[in-house]
C-alpha cells in the first residue's frame, strides 16, 4: 500500500511545456546570422487571441522585414518555435543581436490558463539561460548579461514597447516575483502566483 501511495505522489510530467515545430520559418526565412548569447529577451503578445493564432501570424506573414520572436507561449504550456533558436530573431530593434532567444506570453485572462502559461514562461526562460550560459537576472544594467524585457529594451536601446510588466501585474505577478520566479524556479514553497496574497506592482 505504501509503495501504491508513493506511486501516486510522483509528478506526472515534470516539464511545464512542450515545443510544437508547426511554424517554423523555412531555411531561406529569418534572419541567418547567429546571435550574442548575451540576452533571453522576453514579451507579451498585447492582443488576445492564442498563443498558436500569434505564431501563425508570424510564420504566415513574414516576408523579410515583419517581426518575429522564437517562441510563442500559450495555451496552456505549448511552446510554438518560430524563429530558429540561437540565432538573431526580429522582436526588439537594435537588441536582436544580442538575443539568441525571443519569448513572447499569450495575452488572456483565463485564470488558470494563464497559471499554466507562466509557469512555462519562467521554466523556459530558466532553461535558455542554463544553455546559453546567461544570468537567471531581471533587467539588471547595461551591459550586463541577463533576462531582459521589452520595456528594459526600451529604456536601453529605444522604442515605445513596456512588456510584458502592465499584463504580468495585472495578473498579480509583479517584477519582483518574476524576478524571483526566473532567480530560483518553483517547488511547493513557491508557487506561481498566490490567490489569498498575490504580488502586484506598487
Amino acid at each position: 500500500l505504501s509503495l501504491l501511495m508513493a506511486l501516486f505522489l510522483l509528478p506526472i510530467n515534470t516539464f511545464a511545456y512542450t515545443i510544437n515545430n508547426e511554424f517554423n520559418l523555412a531555411s531561406d526565412q529569418g534572419d541567418s546570422r547567429v546571435a550574442y548569447q548575451n540576452y533571453i529577451l522576453i514579451h507579451e503578445t498585447a492582443t488576445l487571441t492564442s498563443g498558436r493564432n500569434v505564431a501563425a501570424n508570424m510564420k504566415n506573414n513574414y516576408d523579410g522585414f515583419k517581426p518575429y520572436t522564437t517562441d510563442v507561449i500559450g495555451e496552456g504550456g505549448i511552446v510554438y518555435r518560430v524563429g530558429q533558436l540561437g540565432y538573431v530573431s526580429w522582436g526588439a530593434l537594435d537588441a536582436n543581436p544580442y538575443a539568441p532567444a525571443q519569448i513572447e506570453l499569450q495575452h488572456t485572462y483565463d485564470r488558470d490558463l494563464f497559471e499554466k502559461n507562466y509557469r512555462a514562461y519562467v521554466d523556459l526562460i530558466r532553461d535558455y539561460c542554463k544553455q546559453f550560459n546567461i544570468p537567471m537576472t531581471l533587467d539588471t544594467p547595461y551591459p550586463n548579461k541577463g533576462v531582459k524585457s521589452h520595456l528594459w529594451v526600451t529604456n536601453t536601446y529605444g522604442g515605445d514597447h513596456t512588456d510584458p510588466y502592465g499584463y504580468l501585474s495585472k495578473m498579480g505577478v509583479s517584477k519582483e516575483k518574476l524576478a524571483y520566479d526566473i532567480a530560483h524556479g518553483f517547488g511547493d514553497g513557491n508557487p506561481t502566483t498566490s490567490p489569498t496574497d498575490p504580488v502586484l506592482d506598487p
